[in-house]
């Protein structure tokens, strides 16, 4: 192991650092949000601010490591404070540097480590901005890039917290009297002078006493002067009045102005008092926090725009695999022989994990922005749990799991968002799943009951497992995302520890309560509770829903007798290939237009029953060539679905808005894209 080496200049780096007045303070949300904007642009589990001190390194901000600090001898940052330059160990276990480190050999056994330094104004490295993953990785130029930006507005803020500290004291001098202040005549002439007002204005007492005050005024000031004095005059008091004036050196400064007449014994104004304090440093601070704040802004934009690129550059190759699968599944190109169902089986459930991974990504940070929507409607409980309960049935099969459903008798229909709820159920059903041995159990229980101290209705759902449990003392830690309960766990069982935290996110959004209790190795029992208002009848006020289930087929709308010609506007030859040939196995005439601009002239040729549009495509994208097809009186009753892999929550209502009917996600299901597409046609037949 290579111990870091000490930096030349280390005496005067230690000052620099000691001159914050950081270190051993309390976290502060603000560099919690740059650490974990940090490791999530980098996509790692740890994310840290490093301050190297003599014999230690200390974390003002750790994310995903319970430490607060670790030896300097072993520390990665100290090697990127010896260099002062960016330090990337893509697999520190095949590093001779640090493959032998203790923190690498053991807990918390670091793979991946990136470390941005951080370098004050004056050029002194005082720690570093890192990300760190227990396996090895490689961060993109971009990703770099954003790290850099990242450390130097951890820089930024630790400048704002010695400057806010210096307008601090700055006040504290201030209200001991060590502001300026001057007296003056009702014409203006200066009769008194304070030692402040000199430190403020450069002009000793005999340069200033008997001079006008209008000498501090800017030329573009004077008619503020002016509505200034007239209030005096009648007697107003002005207080902490801010504006700009002139130094003997030529600078201006901001000021803060109290401004009081002067009486005589008579109750005749003679004069005016003014305190005035200087507010340059705290201005100057003022838009440096809010340059601080924009670039902040800018960089939550940028990891938006990050997300919703990865979003849509997965999902593209993920519909080509999964509708492939599903078309070979469905034997259009021929009959399986059983290795060949297991392969596409295989394939089916490793991409929809996949899937699963980026939607719960896209939820997280769509919940933590305030930008998920929740979209109520009348739900029959009874076919949502018995929905969720099919969905999952596969994969406890597989394991010979016992699934039981018991739901109170005549439960009415209530008013919840539906599709948040079912995917409340569905992780925490695939949680039991996962955690319960072969041969387990898993019991699905819904009650309702009045919370008499109000006489609030609630709806209770309890999932029950026979699974591994886990101690009450991770209890916390079972809702906060990337967090699993152990860490053998994170190497025995897949998954991001994000499913728990979506569920505690969305129940939050209904209003309601989550629960959980177990016994290690005997099970665990989950338990959310929803407030509703409004009875709607029994469980036979079902809402009008296309089943999911893989038997979707049996729902689908008999079809018209003649071939309708559908639209579809894609540029991805694989997508084009997949979706024409489920399309043709079905009976539907297609023809391909591969940008906005082919599709509007196809649609006004060919004059199609239905159009399937992409939304990023060359030339003219999805949403113009929508808004334009709407316009024309001879198209506009064509039904339009948008399927695109923009997946982001404002893509839809984004598509609706254009003009679509509809909106579909990539990657599609290939079974309820036909049973909407039959819908819709059969709904516009006469």
């Amino acid at each position: 192991m290579k111990i870091p080496e000490i930096p030349q200049n280390e005496s005067e780096r230690l000052v620099a650092l000691d001159r914050y007045k950081i270190l051993d303070t309390l976290t502060e949300q603000v560099y919690d949000d740059l650490t974990q904007l940090a490791a999530d642009i980098c996509g790692t589990s740890i994310a840290l601010i490093s301050l190297v001190d003599e014999d230690r390194q200390w974390f003002k901000s750790h994310i995903g490591l319970d430490v607060k600090q670790t030896p300097r001898d072993i520390s990665f940052c100290g090697h990127a404070v010896s260099e002062n330059a960016l330090l990337i160990v893509p697999d520190a276990s095949k590093d001779p540097r640090f493959s032998d480190n203790p923190l690498v050999a053991q807990e918390p056994y670091i793979r991946f480590y990136a470390g941005a330094p951080l370098t004050t104004p004056d050029n002194y490295t005082l720690g570093t901005l890192c990300v760190i993953d227990r396996q090895p990785h490689e961060l993109t130029h971009t990703q770099i890039k954003q790290l850099e930006s990242l450390s130097r507005l951890v820089i930024n803020q630790f400048e704002l917290r010695l400057k806010e500290e210096t307008s601090r004291l700055l006040a504290s001098v201030v209200e001991s009297s060590n502001d300026a202040i001057i007296t003056k005549t009702s014409e203006g002439i200066i009769t008194s002078w304070n030692q402040s007002a000199v430190n403020i204005f450069g002009y000793s007492q005999s340069e200033a006493i008997g001079k006008p005050i209008s000498m501090l005024f800017p030329p573009d000031r004077l008619e503020e002067e002016n509505r200034i004095l007239a209030r005096l005059k009648k007697g107003e008091r002005v207080e902490h009045f801010e504006t700009v004036r002139i130094c003997k050196d030529g600078s201006h400064s901001d000021i803060s102005a109290t401004i009081s007449p002067l009486f005589d014994s008579n109750g005749e104004i003679i004069g005016f008092s003014k305190i005035v304090r200087d507010i340059t440093e705290l201005k100057q601070a003022q838009l440096e926090l809010a340059k601080s704040n924009a670039e902040l802004v800018k960089a939550n934009q940028l990891k938006d725009e990050f997300l919703g690129l990865m979003s849509h550059e997965l999902r593209t190759p993920l519909n080509a695999i999964l509708g492939m699968t599903e078309l070979l599944q469905d034997e259009i190109f021929g009959s399986l022989n059983p290795q060949q169902i297991i392969a596409l089986t295989t394939i089916d459930l490793s991409s929809s994990h996949l899937l699963k991974l980026i939607d719960d990504i896209l939820d997280l940070t769509n919940i933590a922005a305030g930008r998920l929507k929740l979209n109520f409607e009348v739900t029959d409980i009874n076919h949502l749990c018995q929905n969720s309960l099919d969905l999952i049935e596969r994969s406890a099969a597989k394991k010979h799991l016992n699934l039981e459903l018991n739901i109170q008798p005549n439960l009415s229909a209530i008013v919840i968002d539906s599709t948040r709820i079912q995917q409340v159920l569905l992780n925490l059903l695939d949680n039991a799943i996962k955690f319960t041995p072969e041969g387990g159990s898993i019991r699905l229980e819904v009650s309702t009951y009045v919370n008499h101290l109000n006489l609030s209705n609630w709806l209770r759902f309890t999932i029950i497992d026979t699974g591994i449990g886990f101690e009450l003392e991770k209890f916390s830690q079972l809702f906060q995302p990337f967090m699993q309960i152990d860490s053998t766990l994170s190497r025995r069982y897949e998954g991001l520890g994000l499913g728990l935290a979506i569920v505690k996110q969305i129940v939050e959004l209904h209003d309601g309560k989550l629960e959980a209790n177990s016994i290690l190795g005997k099970g665990s029992c989950f338990t959310f509770e929803l407030p509703f208002e409004n009875n709607f009848g029994s469980s036979r006020a079902t809402k009008q829903t296309m089943d999911m289930d893989m038997n979707i087929q049996s729902d689908i709308p008999t079809r018209p007798q003649v071939h309708p010609l559908i639209l579809l506007a894609e540029d991805n030859e694989s997508n084009i290939l997949t979706t024409v040939s489920y399309l043709e196995a079905k009976e539907y005439r297609v023809c391909v237009a591969k940008n906005g601009r082919e599709a509007i002239a196809f649609a006004k040729e060919f004059c199609p029953d239905m159009i399937l549009m992409d939304i990023q495509m060359p030339e003219m994208d999805g949403l113009k060539a929508i808004e334009l097809i709407r316009l024309d009186p001879s198209l506009q009753n064509i039904p339009i679905i948008a399927m695109t892999a923009l997946a982001m929550a404002s893509d839809r209502q984004k598509c609706l808005e254009a003009g679509a009917n509809d909106y579909v996600a990539k990657p599609v299901k290939f079974r309820q894209l036909v049973a909407t597409i039959q819908k819709m046609l059969l709904n516009i037949k006469p």
